[in-house]
């Protein structure tokens, strides 16, 4: 499925701009650029590339959808809750001050989450911010260069169109473009300094220990290729990464808030390690209580409530769903959760 989608926006860039359009599923036919700085190449492959007379676009394709960045919103000067992309009049995504010119209010506190690669938005926007800095380094051109996202469209439905081989047929409108030329420009400083952190890691080769931080993605599907080992002091049960909602600290006796990742790096690595009274959290305490007694938790009330509401006969539902990134049957979205098994059992 993740092929195909790079293979649909390709379709889709083409009939969109014409000119001369560049995509393959192989990389190595896919456009190429390559530059030389203080004896290293760096080199970038573009999902799309296209070139005209007078502007050339360079295209990345995400196999997320576009919901990703229309539910993201700004309080103007007003208070008023504004969208951070709208569609110009060409049906692109663009930024407010791209489009309309607005930046009022929290709107610059939303650019900073964009720039920030570790954020699930961000990532998508290093990315194609990469791939500027490679080009404008590599290429000499007049040319006007635009860069964009290229998504699922959320709000796509799938008519139920199949052909002759029974594959479903899709609308140019499965996938939305998003104009992120003005913020890639953004993310040259910051992908400069990455570029010379790279650098000076590569040309030292220093093994030492790292501070641990969300910069190592746990759990994540970028996360560090190093994480066996850096983590490999902290124990797989009963860490402090147990707690429920960890991830928004604790506070000390003295109101203090500490972050999870601060505390491991000072030596907090087991659940009991950190001072009981630092929990503050009903569902933390219960989880300290079990660790430390070995007794499970059991909340009879809720149990025998949730017994007395029970009313026959009862119907037990068991489906199973896939998520699929391209919409398979009629009236499906993009990852809508696709049914294909299920069973029911009734209880009388």
């Amino acid at each position: 499925y993740y092929n195909q989608i790079e293979v649909i926006s390709g379709i889709a860039i083409q009939k969109r701009f014409h000119g001369n359009v560049i995509y393959s599923l192989d990389t190595y036919q896919q456009k190429r650029f390559e530059y030389e700085y203080d004896g290293f190449r760096f080199y970038c492959f573009l999902d799309g590339y296209q070139e005209d007379d007078d502007t050339i676009r360079v295209f990345e394709v995400k196999a997320t959808t576009s919901k990703k960045f229309i539910d993201m919103h700004y309080k103007n000067d007003d208070k008023e809750k504004m969208s951070l992309f709208e569609y110009s009049p060409q049906g692109i995504l663009m930024l407010q001050e791209d489009l309309l010119g607005d930046t009022s209010g929290e709107y610059q506190k939303k650019i900073e989450k964009l720039k920030n690669r570790l954020s699930k938005e961000g990532r998508y926007v290093y990315d194609i911010s990469y791939q500027r800095y490679v080009m404008e380094n590599a290429l000499k051109t007049n040319k006007k260069v635009k860069y964009y996202l290229v998504v699922l469209n959320s709000e796509y439905i799938h008519e139920g169109l199949y052909n002759e081989k029974n594959e479903p047929i899709y609308g140019d409108d499965l996938v939305t473009l998003i104009d992120v030329t003005s913020l890639t420009k953004k993310m040259m400083p910051i992908v400069d300094h990455d570029i010379e952190i790279v650098l000076q890691r590569l040309n030292t080769l220093s093994a030492n220990p790292v501070d641990l931080g969300i910069h190592c993605q746990r759990k994540d599907s970028r996360q560090c290729k190093f994480f066996p080992i850096c983590y490999k002091d902290i124990p797989e049960k009963n860490s402090l990464f147990t707690y429920m909602g960890g991830h928004n600290g604790f506070k000390d006796d003295d109101g203090v808030k500490h972050d999870r990742f601060d505390l491991i790096n000072e030596g907090y690595l087991n659940a009991t390690d950190i001072p009981f009274s630092w929990l503050k959290r009903q569902n933390n305490i219960i989880q300290r209580e079990v660790i430390e007694s070995g007794i499970p938790f059991y909340h009879y009330e809720k149990i025998r409530a949730g017994i007395a509401a029970l009313k026959y006969p009862i119907y037990h539902l068991d489906f199973e769903t896939f998520p699929c990134p391209l919409p398979r049957f009629k009236g499906e979205k993009p990852y809508s959760q696709s049914l294909f098994q299920y069973s029911i059992h009734v209880e009388h």
